[in-house]
């Protein structure tokens, strides 16, 4: 398998923005699929290698590109993925801004306010490199932009929906900040899946900047 089709594309979008608008925040854009992002993804998914890409910065039209990994031995849904990034939820302290068990760093790029566009790539590999208890089985890489995780910021601003939102966005979409109204719904101013088999995943740790 190499790439995602265009069903689980939606359906990785539409995860993440249904996790972003139930966060309770002020500053929420809603994000959207970037081809160029997709791309890279998929580029770097192909080299198999279960770390974090460097050279991040100036990719694919943005300044810099915010990255989630995870990697599995089995058969996935593609959106359960983005599920278990934002589980990390539950080790990350908001008014601390800290993670305080394990990682957390995949919860709150999932959530970054500021990171409207995604784009996510996905190759099984014979020979998976950096899996500490495999190897092979799949990869999958979501880059971000503009790429969140910035140290000593939260990841959004708590409050009522839509309160904070960027100049160039003056409408509200289910709690989340976007530039245009979305056609056939009420707009406020302001899957093909896989056969879950039984296997080891893992989620690679993302940095703070």
């Amino acid at each position: 398998m190499v790439g995602f089709n265009e069903e689980e594309k939606r359906a990785l979008l539409a995860r993440h923005n249904y996790l972003r608008s139930r966060e309770g925040a002020s500053d929420m854009m809603a994000m959207k699929w970037d081809e160029k992002l997709e791309k890279s993804a998929q580029v770097y998914s192909e080299k198999c290698i279960f770390e974090h890409s460097k050279n991040r910065e100036n990719l694919a039209g943005y300044r810099y590109v915010g990255e989630n990994l995870y990697a599995g031995t089995g058969e996935f849904d593609p959106p359960n993925v983005i599920q278990l990034f934002y589980d990390e939820k539950y080790n990350y302290s908001y008014d601390t801004g800290q993670c305080f068990i394990s990682m957390c760093g995949h919860y709150t790029q999932v959530v970054w306010s500021s990171s409207n566009f995604l784009g996510c790539g996905v190759k099984y590999c014979p020979v998976l490199q950096g899996a500490s208890t495999f190897d092979h089985g799949y990869i999958v890489v979501c880059h971000y932009g503009p790429g969140g995780n910035i140290q000593g910021r939260k990841p959004f601003t708590k409050g009522d929906k839509c309160t904070k939102c960027p100049a160039e966005t003056k409408y509200c979409h289910k709690g989340m900040c976007v530039v245009r109204p979305q056609i056939g719904v009420s707009t406020h101013i302001h899957s093909t899946t896989y056969t879950l088999t039984l296997g080891v995943a893992l989620l690679a740790v993302l940095c703070i900047l």
